[in-house]
């Protein structure tokens, strides 16, 4: 039984070697008619159309050269650093002079230079941290900070 397992395996090894020796010998045979082929498409092209076909290429190539340098003509000049830091810095000025005279000229019934008006806000002492406001199938929940624990309390979502 040992035998007759070699000889399958030495009969199956050969079939496959002649196999790719056949599929060498086929794909030697057609690349020699390929390659001889495109030797005589080369040979009998025309040296004019190539030099058209390299005019038509130069004068493509030459385009896009202007093209691109007509963009870069386009594009925007750089920013000058200075002038846009002093045109923040102009604008944070006048953001604080605008907000220190909105103070003086606020409203009397706004108005918190009065010793009375001047307390702190009232903070709960029983504020809880979160509130679930979670969509819910029935009963509605409020989801409203208490007054007091605003900056204590968060809404959970």
């Amino acid at each position: 039984m040992d035998e007759d397992q070699k000889k399958k395996t030495t009969i199956m090894r050969i079939g496959i070697l002649i196999f790719m020796v056949l599929i060498l010998g086929l794909w030697v045979l057609n690349l020699r008619g390929a390659l001889s082929s495109s030797k005589n498409k080369l040979a009998d092209q025309d040296p004019a159309q190539w030099q058209a076909m390299k005019d038509e290429l130069n004068q493509t190539l030459a385009e896009v050269k202007a093209n691109l340098s007509e963009l870069k003509k386009l594009e925007k000049p750089p920013i000058d650093q200075a002038a846009a830091d002093s045109l923040v810095n102009d604008l944070i000025k006048e953001t604080d002079r605008l907000a220190s005279s909105s103070e003086s000229t606020s409203s009397p019934i706004m108005n918190t230079s009065t010793p009375a008006l001047r307390q702190p806000p009232v903070t709960n002492k029983n504020c809880p941290a979160y509130i679930d406001c979670m969509p819910t199938i029935g009963e509605t929940k409020p989801c409203q900070i208490p007054v007091g624990c605003e900056g204590i309390t968060q809404i959970a979502y």
